[in-house]
């Protein structure tokens, strides 16, 4: 009750800031486990646009306890992945994203499409959770095959995982859309995780109660699903 009251408090005093601008409506937004937001500016473009008296502030701290922040009113609107507690949430899909095994360019592995099981035993790898996924490689790739790598770091922003594994430092599992422009780039280097790979859905989440075409963050969820499909998901810059 404290954090939400405390959250309350800080929205009044900004959303009056944003007001003097001629903001009428603020929706703070969240990214689940990720703070990649070269696509922001692009829908910021296109929520202007539509929507000049809305704007949109960004919970970095928010990214580890997306959901929690949700219903706790720290944020309005998440953006989450894969399997969903559904309970008090609206779910609007935004787009598939299939998850990347990255690399420095010199790497042993990087010449292959598709990295199986028996590639990855003993290889560094730097995670952003030690928590198994029930959707992700540990699950489909990793306990299939009986094949595990060499846990050597956690690190809980995955941009700074692509950092290290630029750096040659280890390897990692992460999503497309969040590792694009390193790949892009030729930072890194990406490969398929199985032969037939692990897509991951991704969904725009607001409180099941600020739900309705009146409502800014559900009206935002539903233009950020828009400018999704038109853009490959959140790959675009």
């Amino acid at each position: 009750v404290a954090r939400r009251l405390l959250a309350d408090m800080s929205r009044a005093e900004e959303d009056v800031r944003k007001m003097a601008r001629g903001v009428r409506h603020v929706v703070r937004l969240a990214v689940e486990s990720y703070s990649a937001y070269h696509w922001l500016p692009a829908f910021l473009r296109h929520l202007r646009a539509i929507e000049p008296e809305v704007g949109i502030e960004v919970v970095a701290a928010a990214a580890r306890n997306t959901l929690s922040s949700l219903h706790e009113r720290v944020v309005d609107l998440i953006i989450v992945s894969g399997e969903v507690n559904r309970a008090g949430v609206d779910l609007v899909p935004l787009f598939d994203d299939e998850l990347c095994f990255v690399m420095a360019p010199e790497h042993r592995l990087a010449g292959k499409t598709f990295i199986e099981g028996s590639d990855i035993v003993g290889e560094d790898f730097i995670t952003y959770t030690r928590v198994p996924e029930p959707d992700r490689e540990y699950a489909r790739l990793f306990r299939p095959s009986n094949s595990y790598p060499n846990w050597t770091e956690t690190v809980e922003v995955p941009e700074a995982i692509v950092e290290m594994v630029a750096a040659g430092l280890g390897t990692s599992v992460l999503a497309g859309w969040a590792v694009h422009n390193a790949v892009d780039d030729g930072r890194i280097v990406s490969a398929r995780v199985g032969k037939d790979g692990i897509v991951i859905p991704w969904f725009a989440a607001t409180r099941a109660g600020d739900s309705g075409e009146d409502k800014p963050n559900h009206r935002v969820a539903g233009l950020l699903a828009e400018w999704s499909r038109a853009n490959g998901g959140l790959n675009g810059d």
